[in-house]
């Protein structure tokens, strides 16, 4: 019994269950997240392949969000890249994707690493 409605619950579907539609197929995308650390060489792994994230986040926790086609990673909520989703496994995919702010950040980072070296 259902404390909202005060029906049983299985019932209440038998009886809306015929008006419910199928989706539509353009809706059936489904993401994945998942939480990885970025190892010494600026890369996570993620379905046995390997995700180059720009420098200056090694030994961090990023999330990353596969939605199929594409896995963007985030350290907390700012978008750091993304990449296409590996076809198969043992893949190394590097930067070549990244936002264009993101782009101009990471070389400036870069560069400065450089100078103080």
């Amino acid at each position: 019994m259902h404390r909202t409605h005060g029906e049983v619950v299985d019932e209440r579907f038998a009886r809306e269950a015929p008006l419910l539609t199928p989706l539509r197929p353009e809706l059936t995308v489904i993401g994945v997240r998942a939480t990885r650390r970025v190892n010494a060489e600026d890369f996570v792994e993620y379905r046995a392949s390997g995700y180059q994230v720009p420098p200056g986040h090694r030994g961090r926790t990023v999330v990353l969000r596969d939605d199929g086609e594409r896995v963007h990673i985030y350290a907390v909520d700012t978008l750091l890249c993304m990449h296409p989703t590996a076809a198969g496994k043992g893949q190394t995919l590097r930067i070549g994707t990244l936002v264009p702010s993101l782009q101009r950040a990471s070389s400036s980072i870069a560069r400065v690493r450089s100078m103080t070296r």
